[in-house]
């Protein structure tokens, strides 16, 4: 173990127990797949002299970069292709994306009818003061009236969905 050790430390791991924990990986992972490590002497591996350091090296601003050439604003694929979509057909396909998710939305959200989950209360529902929001366990907003209730934002309580929408669950406090 000690050339692997040696090696990974002198290919630039940070200290001896990272390159130590590495050579361990590799013999066990070598083990598993029933892979020969090598016996003697690793090769040595020389860190590169001929960039300092990053901490040393200055970058230019992001804005100073663009102003001087805009095609640094492009990806390497925008500047390699010409957009040959026309507008209507972006946005039929974007129209056709959004559709379909609302309507896997809409689905999974009724499965959830008739559930009863955890959640976090989160504040006030933005369409009533009355109603708690907040977002269950599977991070889906879930909407229940207060009623005569003390509870208040960061409780956690049970709701049981009663209904739903696309996008969010409507439910009632769980006694």
């Amino acid at each position: 173990m000690a050339p692997l050790v040696a090696a990974f430390f002198s290919a630039g791991c940070r200290n001896a127990s990272s390159a130590k924990r590495i050579a361990a990986a590799v013999i066990a992972m070598s083990a598993t797949l029933k892979m020969p490590v090598r016996k003697g002497p690793m090769p040595t591996f020389r860190k590169s002299t001929t960039r300092p350091p990053r901490s040393s090296r200055a970058m230019p601003s992001t804005s100073s970069r663009s102003a001087r050439d805009p095609t640094l604003d492009q990806t390497q694929r925008q500047r390699r292709y010409d957009d040959d979509v026309p507008e209507e057909i972006k946005k039929r396909r974007l129209t056709e994306i959004v559709g379909l998710q609302n309507r896997l939305s809409f689905e999974s959200n009724q499965k959830d009818i008739g559930k009863i989950f955890k959640v976090l209360i989160e504040g006030d529902s933005k369409r009533s003061t009355g109603d708690w929001m907040g977002r269950n366990t599977h991070n889906k907003v879930v909407v229940f009236p207060k009623g005569n209730s003390n509870f208040k934002k960061g409780d956690y309580v049970m709701v049981k969905v009663t209904d739903s929408t696309q996008a969010t669950l409507l439910g009632k406090l769980e006694e």
